[in-house]
């Protein structure tokens, strides 16, 4: 089975090629480097099958991250006195929570497409390139783990 780094490494060859062939479709720019920005996404997609395994990297990383913004969003509804701010940190946590009760076997629900698309979908909110190469990154992870699943 590969290791977190096979699947960084593949995941972000995989996606920064699709990303180069979707924006530069017409005028091929091998300089273009805006996909820089899209990089933790992407690292953090070709990873996230792996979150249903209690010692995954993913897992540690999203615990750690949204305790980070929940209490960060817990901070900002205290000092900026607006109330409608606690709807954040409660939603982390919530989803931390869930998180918590995945099954611990691997290459479970979290290794399908619909996983795959429901997981992606919010990033739509941010831009739709985004949402695409996260969908892309996580499907290389599927691909490595010979586990495409619907």
């Amino acid at each position: 089975m590969p290791n977190s780094r096979a699947h960084i490494v593949t995941g972000t060859a995989i996606t920064i090629s699709a990303f180069l062939i979707i924006k530069n479709y017409k005028n091929f720019d091998l300089y273009d480097l805006t996909y820089i920005l899209y990089l933790p996404v992407i690292f953090y997609y070709s990873l996230l099958p792996d979150i249903d395994l209690p010692n995954s990297k993913v897992r540690k990383f999203t615990v750690i991250f949204g305790l980070f913004l929940s209490l960060v969003f817990s901070v900002l509804a205290i000092i900026l006195d607006y109330k409608m701010l606690f709807i954040v940190p409660v939603t982390i946590l919530f989803g931390l929570i869930i998180i918590q009760f995945f099954t611990h076997r691997n290459k479970g629900k979290t290794h399908t497409i619909r996983f795959a698309l429901l997981v992606s979908l919010p990033l739509l909110l941010i831009s739709w390139l985004l949402a695409l190469l996260a969908f892309i990154s996580f499907i290389s992870h599927l691909f490595i783990d010979d586990s495409m699943k619907f």
